[in-house]
């Protein structure tokens, strides 16, 4: 990563290419850039910020959209996202007791002995009585544990 490759059209430097690396399904992927300048921005912030910049660049218009929107009502883009986990809570966070069921079964499924079940039901169902059943993982704080 890192070489800029103009690309022309009729002999003519229509824009120029990076080479990002190559996708799931093993192509190889690049982005496409009409000014040298933008490129090399895009190849600076790459090599010196780990992140996937590349997701940036794609979704650029739509983060512009978004923090517009965000400016007007003076509010930042990470309460937006903590506000919106925090009340729509999918299959990725779980309550509490869904969680504790989920444990226990994966620990049975590789043989664990009933002892551990019983052990593990104790412990957890106190904890569980302390934060409470209903209590999606997202929201339990540092306090609370």
């Amino acid at each position: 990563m890192g070489k800029i490759y103009p690309q022309k059209r009729n002999g003519q430097v229509v824009g120029y290419s990076v080479y990002v690396g190559v996708s799931p399904d093993g192509r190889r992927e690049r982005r496409f850039f009409t000014k040298l300048e933008s490129a090399e921005n895009f190849v600076r912030v790459q090599t010196t910020d780990p992140r996937p910049v590349a997701e940036l660049f794609d979704r650029k218009a739509e983060l512009l959209y978004a923090l517009e929107q965000l400016r007007s009502l003076r509010v930042t883009l990470p309460e937006v996202v903590t506000f919106y986990v925090r009340h729509h809570p999918t299959k990725g966070n779980p309550t509490l007791s869904e969680l504790v069921e989920l444990f226990i079964a994966e620990k049975k499924r590789i043989g664990r002995s009933n002892h551990y079940e019983r052990s593990m039901r104790y412990y957890l169902d106190g904890f569980i009585g302390h934060v409470g059943q209903d209590v999606h993982i997202a929201e339990i704080t540092r306090e609370q544990v």
